[in-house]
């Protein structure tokens, strides 16, 4: 590649692993600045146009809110005076993704619990005494 290679939004976003339509609503929101236009008027990409739709991706991904990321690509344009209140913004992002991490952890610990009960279950061949509609049958009240 080299470093005037140019990609179309079809390409860009096969390239970046999102959709056409992410692609051009994150164009439209200023989160590439180095994109440009051809003479119809088309959205092209650079290397350096991809390297900013996907760290904004990465931020969306964590949640970051549009606003924030819009604020958050002013900032770098603006260069090392704004890195104390960028830092700030990626260290809130971080403590965010944490606790995500952690919920996810969560749900992932209830869902392996439950497979390892169904499948001990249907080892012995027992009644299903995690399903509600049996409870009344066994005379227990377990949890689903």
């Amino acid at each position: 590649m080299t470093q005037s290679e140019m990609w179309t939004v079809k390409q860009a976003a096969k390239r970046l692993g999102i959709s056409e339509h992410t692609l051009r609503y994150y164009a439209d929101q200023g989160f590439a600045p180095s994109m440009q236009r051809d003479a119809n008027n088309r959205r092209l990409f650079n290397q350096n146009a991809l390297d900013w739709l996907q760290a904004c991706h990465y931020l969306r991904q964590t949640g970051m809110p549009i606003k924030v990321v819009k604020h958050y690509v002013a900032l770098c344009l603006q260069g090392n005076r704004s890195l104390q209140e960028r830092y700030q913004l990626i260290q809130e992002q971080q403590q965010l993704a944490v606790e995500q991490v952690q919920a996810a952890q969560q749900r992932l610990a209830f869902l392996n619990a439950k497979e390892k009960l169904y499948r001990e279950q249907m080892a012995t061949n027992s009644v299903d005494t995690f399903n509600p509609n049996n409870w009344s049958r066994n005379n227990q009240n377990q949890e689903c």
